[in-house]
């Protein structure tokens, strides 16, 4: 039996307490009934599932596909929160769970990773350039010292690693009819014509580091003039206590109460020296939630950062100056 006391709480009795009486506020009501909907969802979810895995054509549900929502607990859960959230629209069950799935498998996906240039590479070019023209590491201002072995030879470097059929040149010429030194001449371009060729100068001639931030540079503006996207993937592996531990703080386990502070932190390093670091944090009042933000290389500066989820999410996606960035959450046995 429930009985009004204030504005704030109500007092529940009957109860299977030593009490028999049980003191909630009408927060905590409305978070047992949250936690009941939930239940009763998975409850439904889990027991359709289970049809389909064991029965092949009982449902709409491929069984193959249904063993695979069995097996990992987090694509369960995902399945139960955004099948309530079509049901919430007005579907009925069976279409609401099947829409939840497309949803679902949309979001999961596997991506093929395109990095095009990163600096690991635009490094060991400009590193072995320079040991196969300018060993020395001359900084090009002056007369070229006699014991270098310096030379303006042209070098070609395919990058078909990174942008199929192109090609960086690099090249020492020199500048300025004032001030006469060399400088780094860096290009792109696919065949010989240098069609569509783009081309950046460094400001010293011995610098790894400069030839480095130039290989990068036209190669950004070849990306944007060709509209090449770069896709970066990586997987985070999460231990099943640390998902049970989210689990119950996202998904009204801890209604009365629950986790106060982080609940899980995980760093993952891409290939170009960005970091994302997926957080979830919970308030000890039984909400939870979880985002990701995105770091440039060896900095704390935050560069791009997602919408909180209060829900589990398998796939975490950041944007940045035409990257994306993806990171996918896999549970270990």
């Amino acid at each position: 039996m429930i009985t009004k006391l204030n504005k704030k709480s109500v007092v529940l009795q009957n109860l299977s307490l030593q009490s028999g009486t049980a003191f909630l506020s009408y927060e905590e009501l409305a978070s047992l009934a949250k936690l009941q909907e939930r239940l009763t969802d998975e409850n439904d979810v889990n027991d359709f599932i289970t049809r389909s895995a064991n029965v092949p054509g009982s449902t709409e549900i491929a069984s193959c596909v249904a063993k695979k929502y069995m097996d990992d607990p987090s694509l369960m859960d995902n399945l139960v929160v955004k099948t309530r959230f079509f049901l919430n629209l007005g579907y009925y069950f069976v279409p609401a769970l099947s829409k939840a799935i497309d949803a679902i498998e949309e979001d999961i996906t596997p991506v093929d990773e395109v990095c095009g240039m990163v600096p690991s590479l635009a490094r060991d070019i400009a590193a072995n350039f320079l040991e196969l023209r300018n060993p020395a590491r001359w900084d090009g201002n002056g007369d070229v010292p006699n014991d270098t072995y310096f030379s303006s030879m042209p070098l070609d470097f395919p990058i078909d690693n990174a942008y199929p059929n192109q090609t960086i040149r690099l090249q020492f010429v020199q500048v300025s009819k004032t001030n006469p030194h060399y400088v780094c001449a860096c290009s792109i371009f696919e065949d010989e014509s240098h069609a569509g060729i783009t081309e950046k100068c460094t400001k010293r001639a011995g610098s790894v580091k400069e030839i480095e931030d130039a290989i990068l540079f036209v190669s950004r503006i070849y990306e944007l003039r060709e509209g090449f996207s770069r896709n970066f993937v990586e997987t985070v592996n999460m231990y099943p206590t640390e998902y049970r531990a989210i689990r119950k703080a996202l998904y009204g386990e801890e209604a009365l109460g629950g986790s106060t502070g982080v609940i899980f932190s995980n760093k993952v390093l891409f290939k170009d020296g960005s970091v994302m670091t997926i957080t979830y944090t919970g308030d000890g009042k039984g909400k939870a939630w979880g985002e990701a933000v995105l770091t440039e290389k060896d900095s704390e500066k935050i560069i791009a950062q997602s919408p909180i989820s209060y829900t589990f999410a398998n796939h975490w996606k950041l944007c940045f100056k035409g990257a994306v960035y993806h990171a996918f959450i896999k549970i270990t046995q």
